[in-house]
């Protein structure tokens, strides 16, 4: 790394309180992050030489380090990363050498910069004819499989500006800035695990910037409710909830009739905590406009997520009376009925769905879950396994085919079905709990810890995945 004499250092331990607060969750247990980052770096751990991977609760660090020194003094070049570190975090990178490794310098944990420091018009240059290159090509479908709509693309793309490389020298301040693009160290340390992110630092550029591109000012200006909500998904896809939750209320804000808007809004207030805005917001404009059942429909989503069935079942059925043809409307109340296991009063709105909307996916499903709610697994079964069969990503009605197969003794079926369910929705909370129950009942205790710790960090208010926790390590405690 070459950098002037004039260039100061930044402090390590700030640099590395800037990495901690870049992910929401407190602990993390999923691979989705990682897995994208090595497909966009070509997949090199499928190229990598012998790896020796140390886990368990005590002792790793003094493994690694009794195994780099034994191949080490057989001639071979060793890298390791361990974490955590004892006293700085360049502890935890060592770059090996022939004859001995050596940890990575202060000046390889760096302020990523541009190349193009101070030139501006270029940057314009490139804004502008962004609308124009994201419909060349494959570009399109590039644009789709990471969430962004190929007709908003231009704005979603526009709208992530932050700041030129003025700008960008202002924010670091004295930090070093990365010029040769020949960076081999990167910093991935597991930064999940130390807290929600409390600094938002695409913000703070932001306001340091002082001259937005006319691209981009013109793109913001101009986009519609469709343009916030397909930036939404985009962020919501990146797992960057707040922004999300941002864009998603622009877009529900300019059309209030807005499904996938408001949709999108309550997945991303799950994800940055902010339920509480959501649903003062929520109910405020229900108040404005109580014949808008979209509206509705999502509130009574959000009431029913926090256990208040009754206020959730009001709001439902004013959206059912609001727009009676509007099938969602329904099947949010039987949502709701399944939720508080309410057999009777679901199977009565399940054959009302299926009677009206007999082409749709869900009424089938509620009419499963009553037969299930009731003890008649065996009928829930022949219920719902045409329905995954027609329709195998649809999540609840696997999981509900492996709820009743695990019920009654079927762990083929129900470890297919599991597993069918969270690949079709590996965010669902519920599906991890009942993965971990199953596991618990199949004497895996081990198994079933890491089923109910994965439903807690996406629901950590999920009182059955807590409790599940706690069996699961009290089977492992005994003998």
């Amino acid at each position: 790394m070459n950098a002037s004499p004039a260039q100061k250092p930044a402090p390590l331990d700030a640099i590395q309180a800037r990495l901690l607060t870049l992910h929401q969750r407190r602990i993390d247990l999923t691979l989705d992050r990682m897995q994208r980052l090595l497909a966009r770096l070509g997949n090199p751990e499928r190229r990598m030489g012998p790896v020796i991977h140390v886990a368990g609760t005590n002792g790793k660090g003094s493994t690694v380090a009794y195994l780099r020194a034994m191949l080490e003094a057989a001639g071979l070049r060793v890298h390791t990363y361990t974490s955590p570190h004892l006293v700085r975090i360049n502890e935890r990178f060592r770059i090996g050498r022939v004859g001995g490794g050596v940890l990575v310098g202060d000046g390889d944990l760096l302020l990523l910069g541009t190349n193009e420091e101070s030139k501006e018009g270029a940057i314009d240059a490139r804004l502008g004819a962004l609308a124009a290159e994201c419909r060349k090509g494959a570009t399109p479908a590039l644009l789709s499989a990471i969430g962004i709509d190929p007709d908003a693309a231009a704005f979603n793309l526009l709208s992530l500006f932050a700041g030129g490389p003025r700008d960008l020298v202002r924010y670091a301040g004295d930090a070093r800035l990365q010029t040769d693009d020949a960076m081999a160290l990167e910093y991935s340390a597991p930064r999940g695990i130390y807290g929600r992110t409390t600094v938002d630092n695409a913000a703070i550029l932001r306001r340091v910037a002082d001259n937005v591109p006319p691209a981009v000012r013109l793109a913001v200006e101009a986009a519609s409710d469709a343009a916030w909500t397909s930036r939404g998904t985009m962020l919501l896809k990146a797992d960057a909830f707040g922004p999300a939750y941002d864009a998603f209320l622009k877009g529900a804000t300019l059309n209030s009739g807005n499904v996938a808007a408001l949709e999108g809004l309550s997945d991303a207030a799950a994800g940055a905590r902010r339920e509480k805005d959501e649903e003062a917001w929520l109910t405020a404009l229900s108040a404005r406009e109580p014949a808008n059942a979209a509206v509705s429909v999502e509130l009574a989503r959000v009431l029913a997520s926090t256990g208040r069935y009754e206020q959730a079942l009001e709001a439902a059925t004013r959206a059912v009376d609001s727009a009676p043809a509007d099938p969602r409307a329904g099947e949010q109340l039987a949502s709701i009925l399944a939720d508080a296991g309410d057999a009777d009063r679901l199977s009565v709105v399940a054959d009302r769905l299926i009677e009206r909307f007999p082409n749709r996916p869900d009424p089938m499903y509620y009419r499963a879950t009553a037969l299930f709610l009731r003890g008649r697994n065996e009928d829930a079964i022949m219920t719902v396994r045409p329905l995954v069969t027609e329709h195998p990503d649809h999540a609840r009605a696997q999981n509900l085919m492996g709820a009743a197969c695990a019920t009654l003794g079927r762990q083929e079926c129900a470890r297919a079905a599991f597993e069918a369910s969270i690949r079709a929705n590996p965010r669902d909370s519920s599906t991890y709990v009942n993965v971990g129950t199953f596991a618990l009942q199949n004497a895996n205790p081990e198994s079933a810890l890491n089923y109910f710790a994965e439903a807690l960090s996406l629901d950590p208010a999920s009182a059955a995945a807590r409790n599940g926790l706690a069996q699961a390590r009290a089977q492992l405690r005994s003998p």
